[in-house]
């Protein structure tokens, strides 16, 4: 599977709102099955990451600091996207399924726990969504922050 065809069955599958459920929860499946086996046989950024960083250290080897800097520099900042990215991701999931839990009345300590963890990376998120105050606002209410 490549970018193009994962794209293409993004796209049905988004608008098949008036689908059976079943039959659209098998289909996510057999895409997110289809999407993992694709990713274990790539190129991923790892090995970008990992070829830039070998490459750096045989070029500092020979003394050439200043190509190792400027690759050092990519890999830093590939990095840092990267952590961005990742808070971003993990924040806002772990916020929408405590906001499901409390919306499914769910006050037990998994709702709480995810609203927590969620919270913990809005500080490395430079524009945090509204939701993380309405998270805030039921953890207050529930007397839980």
């Amino acid at each position: 599977m490549n970018h193009y065809e994962w794209q293409t069955e993004i796209t049905r599958l988004m608008s098949q709102n008036g689908s059976e459920l079943h039959s659209l929860r098998c289909q996510w499946d057999e895409l997110l099955a289809k999407t993992d086996a694709a990713m274990r046989k790539s190129i991923q950024e790892w090995h970008v990451q990992q070829t830039l960083s070998l490459y750096s250290q045989q070029v500092r080897e020979r003394a050439e600091l200043d190509n190792a800097a400027e690759l050092d520099e990519r890999i830093g900042c590939n990095a840092e996207a990267q952590v961005k990215y990742w808070h971003t991701a993990a924040g806002t999931a772990l916020a929408q399924a405590a906001m499901d839990r409390f919306k499914l009345g769910d006050d037990d300590h998994r709702a709480f726990d995810l609203a927590r963890r969620a919270l913990a990376h809005r500080d490395q998120i430079q524009d945090s969504a509204s939701i993380y105050d309405t998270l805030e606002a039921k953890l207050r209410e529930r007397g839980q922050l």
